[in-house]
């Protein structure tokens, strides 16, 4: 859905390093969405996402959160940022291998 050129979706969509402000809690459990609400999961708050398998990790203010990928469907987020990418061109390797010693 987009609004004024940026990008709604749900938390479960974004990737690891993006960005995003909660636009709503969309849960038919009142306490499910009290115990979010709790955690600081409320309308403004901006969440950074960690990690997105096994389970979905995300800051909310100070706060670090791990919810399952059902949960994770309910939050509506605004895109803020997305996560950087290499500049074109650039190749990203492993860290080079050390040397072996020769006796």
């Amino acid at each position: 859905m987009p609004m004024r050129g940026r990008v709604v979706t749900t938390l479960a969509a974004m990737r690891p390093g993006e960005t995003g402000e909660i636009v709503a809690v969309e849960s038919p459990d009142q306490a499910g969405c009290r115990r979010l609400f709790a955690l600081g999961l409320v309308p403004g708050a901006v969440v950074a996402l960690v990690q997105a398998f096994p389970s979905f990790v995300f800051t909310v203010g100070r706060t670090t959160v791990a919810v399952d990928a059902e949960t994770a469907r309910i939050i509506k987020v605004l895109l803020l940022s997305r996560p950087r990418s290499p500049r074109p061109g650039f190749r990203q390797t492993s860290s080079p291998r050390p040397r072996s010693r020769e006796t």
